[in-house]
């Protein structure tokens, strides 16, 4: 729950650590204006951009209408149109290549 003095109108840390709240309200005993900074959210580390970037080229592949039922104990799905196992990347390309035609 966002605190009644937040100076931010984004997402906050504050929410989920409250006591950053006490520590940047000016009337509060244990104010100190050094943890403004702390309120903003993390950037993304490389592995959550990684999934952003992705996450276009999963759900193509997920809503193929040539994706065949996951074969084998490692859940990996085969190409009904050839077939043929497909990389993630040959299946990207082939999509991509289908919503630009």
């Amino acid at each position: 729950m966002r605190c009644a003095i937040c100076p931010r109108t984004g997402p906050c840390q504050g929410e989920a650590v409250p006591r950053l709240c006490d520590l940047v309200n000016p009337e509060h005993p244990a104010y100190d204006p050094r943890y403004l900074a702390k309120l903003e959210p993390p950037a993304p580390g490389p592995e959550e951009a990684l999934l952003a970037s992705l996450a276009p080229y999963i759900k193509a592949a997920a809503a193929c209408p040539h994706r065949g039922p996951a074969r084998g104990a490692c859940g990996c799905h085969w190409c009904s149109r050839d077939g043929i196992k497909v990389t993630p990347p040959e299946c990207w390309a082939c999509r991509k290549s289908a919503a630009t035609a």
